[in-house]
């Protein structure tokens, strides 16, 4: 009984947050001045090479997402009460989601 459980949360789960990530990087995806205009980093070239060019490429990457959200929320979940990783989320949440560029160095804020 568990085990069905489990498969129909998955079943419903997923499919909803691939939605929610798609639309997400569909109406979200914004390329900040800074970003387009300095050459040093590496971001720089990911978002001209690959991630600018199309829609199809930003939604490539929707997989990749789930599959490291799932991760981030299984450690989280790791002998920690389900407040504390909602707290976690939200707070997470509230770092990345007005920043208006996000580097690699943003994502470590939460595990410091």
């Amino acid at each position: 009984n568990h085990l069905a459980r489990h498969q129909v949360a998955w079943l419903l789960g997923v499919p909803a947050a691939a939605a929610v990530v798609v639309a997400a990087v569909d109406r979200y995806t914004v390329a900040h001045p800074y970003l387009l205009a300095d050459n040093r980093h590496y971001t720089f070239y990911v978002w001209k090479d690959v991630l600018g060019r199309s829609l199809l490429a930003r939604r490539a990457l929707v997989p990749a997402y789930l599959a490291a959200g799932a991760v981030l929320l299984s450690a989280a979940r790791e002998g920690q009460p389900p407040l504390w990783v909602g707290g976690w989320a939200a707070c997470t949440a509230a770092v990345l989601v007005p920043a208006a560029l996000v580097e690699l160095r943003y994502f470590t804020t939460p595990f410091v």
